[in-house]
């Protein structure tokens, strides 16, 4: 029967793990230190009643020398005028305050007017 503990474990590791949307067209960075970030941002949306979805992350236009070009940084929706995205100012700045604390100081985490951007920065 070790077959169903290995399935029970799988199925454990899937159902703890917090789900996240991504938007259409967006490029995932599969770079461990912003894939972890990804989780992390998941777990703090799903807490607060959100679920993450992935605006950008290696594709767009970002300004030059942005670390998204490298795999390094994503963007988080925080508003979508009329619907379940949008999430309250107040809520906005907790979730950024949560983020700096559980990401710690290798990575930046910036509220902007529709999205929350979190780069990871060693320097």
């Amino acid at each position: 029967m070790p077959w169903l503990l290995v399935a029970v474990v799988v199925a454990v590791l899937v159902m703890a793990r917090p789900a996240y949307a991504v938007k259409p067209g967006t490029a995932l960075s599969v770079e461990p230190e912003i894939v972890s970030a990804r989780h992390t941002m998941a777990g703090i949306y799903a807490r607060r009643g959100y679920q993450l979805m992935v605006t950008s992350s290696r594709e767009g236009k970002h300004g030059d020398g942005s670390f998204h070009y490298l795999g390094l940084a994503e963007d988080y929706r925080v508003r979508d005028p009329g619907s379940a995205w949008s999430i309250p100012d107040p809520e906005r700045a907790a979730i950024v305050t949560e983020a700096r604390i559980a990401l710690g100081p290798l990575y930046d985490v910036v509220l902007k007017p529709d999205h929350i951007h979190v780069e990871y920065d060693p320097r």
